[in-house]
């Protein structure tokens, strides 16, 4: 066996503690050539056990196992002399670090008092790139949703239309909630055909569906005998909309007859089912990207603390089927 033990570093067989304590200054010369950052204080600590095999034995050409941290660590953009970031102590515990091949677990990562800002100024200074990104799952689901309702709004305000009233426009039209539900129930019917009830029972099994909900759940309200008579003195277009109202729910009421199944959902449940069947262009997905990273540059531009001309946003790619993400945006240092 050969080796040196008070370095920590032996062949063929155990190995010994290695404790060391560097101050990061000395790395400063590798840095610049990398990235105009400097480099104020920091010091690195080492406490573990290090071994080289010999050549002839298997497995990695290095391990190391132990403790690592940086301490007091503060550093500077090099332009305008700045402070870029900081933090007290950064501890990780527990290490196992194999090189060729290479892995790395630690049991526990310890942060504090970490500072941080962006440096904005003249050229070769540091620029913040902002990248928004999306769940293909969840933010699909959304945006189809937001189809569904836009949808429901369209076919409600051509209802309205065809009454001879004038419509208000889309942005502040609000649509009645059982008008909502009726118009729902309608598509469903049309969109699954003679697979409603099949559907229906593949959307139970995920939403959990009760008597109860079935019983808090009304078709379309007929405006009454009493409200068609007097509407006989009303004006013309006023008789129309309520005759319409009478027609819409004697449709709704037959609908529901003829499928019973449509009763036991509510307005969320039909929104999920419709919007499996929705297509989202991915001009959409694209779309969503782009206003989180927008909003994310509105919000650091209010902090007045960097300028526009040095925060850039990221075109982002179009999703397809392999996309992943999550619903975040991405910053990165450039």
């Amino acid at each position: 066996m050969a080796g040196l033990s008070r370095k920590g570093i032996q062949l063929n067989g155990g190995f010994d503690p290695w404790f060391g304590a560097h101050r990061l200054r000395g790395f400063q010369p590798w840095i610049e050539t990398q990235v105009k950052l400097g480099i104020n204080s920091g010091t690195l600590n080492l406490k573990g056990l290090v071994k080289l095999p010999a050549p002839e034995e298997s497995g990695p050409r290095l391990h190391f196992a132990g403790d690592l941290g940086i301490t007091n660590f503060a550093t500077m953009d090099q332009v305008l002399f700045k402070e870029l970031g900081r933090w007290n102590q950064l501890a990780v515990q527990g290490m196992q670090v194999d090189l060729h091949p290479n892995k790395a677990v630690a049991e526990r990562i310890k942060f504090v008092g970490l500072t941080t800002s962006v440096v904005i100024g003249p050229d070769n200074r540091l620029n913040l790139e902002i990248e928004g990104s999306i769940d293909p799952v969840e933010d699909r689901e959304a945006l189809a949703r937001g189809i569904v309702r836009e949808q429901m709004k369209s076919m409600a305000l051509k209802e309205l239309a065809s009454t001879g009233l004038t419509p208000p426009s889309t942005e502040t039209f609000q649509l009645d909630p059982s008008d909502y539900e009726r118009l729902l129930r309608a598509t469903m019917a049309k969109t699954f055909g003679t697979n409603l009830a099949e559907a229906v029972r593949t959307l139970a099994s995920r939403t959990a569906i009760t008597n109860t909900m079935v019983a808090q759940r009304a078709t379309t309200r007929d405006p009454g005998l009493l409200k068609r008579i007097t509407s006989l003195f009303k004006p013309r277009k006023e008789r129309t909309a309520i005759a319409q109202a009478h027609r819409q729910a004697k449709a709704d009421e037959l609908l529901v007859k003829q499928n019973p199944e449509l009763a036991n959902l509510t307005a969320d449940d039909m929104e999920r089912a419709l919007a499996d069947k929705t297509d989202v262009p991915s001009d959409r997905l694209r779309q969503l990207m782009q206003d989180r990273a927008k909003a994310v540059r509105v919000y650091l531009l209010s902090s007045e603390k960097v300028t526009a001309d040095r925060l850039f946003l990221i075109t982002p790619k179009t999703p397809d089927a392999s996309f992943q993400g999550q619903s975040r945006v991405n910053l990165s240092i450039n």
